[in-house]
């Protein structure tokens, strides 16, 4: 790493040089230094986290093993249903099912106004 600094700048008064600093009083701080600095290298600043989208948290949701339990049993049962009592069943299995999604999808609401939150904090 060093090696590559003094490759690419010289030496410590080359790297020195390129941070816009002295090597006896290093950076001054007052208003003018740092309005300068701001003005060269950029702001200092922390990026806020990003909201996950809609699709990417119902599918982090979807994808819990209690979800995924819930699912498979709502599919064996319907399976073992229409077997057993024909269309009646199957209709117990597809309710199953789509009682299981609105659930997912009120999870995902919630979990999305919960990140929400937590980026404007």
């Amino acid at each position: 790493m060093l090696a590559e600094l003094k490759d690419q700048y010289g030496s410590t008064k080359g790297v020195l040089r390129k941070l816009a600093s002295d090597a006896a009083t290093g950076i001054m701080g007052d208003e003018k230094d740092l309005r300068r600095r701001e003005a060269v290298f950029g702001r200092n600043s922390k990026p806020l986290p990003r909201t996950p989208a809609l699709l990417d948290s119902l599918k982090q949701t979807a994808n819990d093993p209690l979800w995924l339990a819930v699912g498979a049993s709502a599919l064996f049962s319907g399976i073992c249903g229409s077997i057993a009592n024909g269309w009646g069943g199957l209709v117990e299995g597809v309710s199953i099912v789509i009682a299981s999604f609105i659930l997912i999808l009120i999870a995902t609401g919630a979990d999305l106004v919960k990140d929400r939150r937590f980026v404007e904090l």
